[in-house]
């Protein structure tokens, strides 16, 4: 992608513009790691301008991939930025998560970005693992979670992380806008 005549890969626009100021997610993939390593945006790079050095630990929940376990098309203003990033946070989270009969299934995004939640939430840093990752979740979206989560929080081997599925979805949220097709 082309901005302001420099060139920049989706992973640098993500990791090395918009999240440049957080901590890479653990992925245990060298090969994935590795290309999350080099999309950091060096201070030498002329492209450093762009750089966002302040944390905005909700914008990994607000990004749409084109795939299921991404967020939705959103526009943001510069207005409310922060409320409008809760807010598609929240829609994520409660759009992903399932409550199955004997299970709770999380979406994997909670768990690789649950260091950036930490950000706005310090109390959950001495906890881990799955405790951890319901913590960030329970943080997210606050008084929204069903009833059902509470028996989770007690009961954490009934909790697993949904794994990635990178089967093509588009969601478009619409209040002011209408996208009449795709060319």
């Amino acid at each position: 992608y082309k901005i302001q005549n420099k060139k920049y890969s989706l992973l640098e626009i993500e990791h090395g513009v918009l999240r440049a100021a957080m901590t890479l997610p653990r992925i245990p993939i060298e090969k994935v790691d590795l290309l999350l390593r080099k999309s950091k945006i060096q201070k030498n790079d002329p492209r450093f301008a762009l750089v966002i050095t302040k944390p905005i630990p909700l914008v990994s929940f607000s990004l749409c991939r084109g795939v299921k376990w991404g967020g939705q098309i959103q526009l943001f203003f510069p207005t409310n930025f922060e409320q409008q990033l809760q807010k598609a946070a929240k829609q994520f989270i409660l759009s992903h998560i399932k409550i199955e009969p004997n299970s709770l299934v999380i979406p994997k995004l909670v768990e690789l970005h649950q260091r950036d939640v930490m950000l706005l939430h310090p109390e959950i840093e001495e906890l881990s693992g799955k405790r951890m990752t319901l913590a960030a979740l329970k943080a997210l979206v606050s008084n929204e979670l069903p009833t059902e989560f509470e028996n989770f929080e007690k009961k954490t081997s009934a909790v697993r992380v949904a794994a990635f599925s990178w089967e093509m979805e588009l969601q478009v949220e619409s209040k002011s806008m209408q996208i009449l097709s795709w060319q």
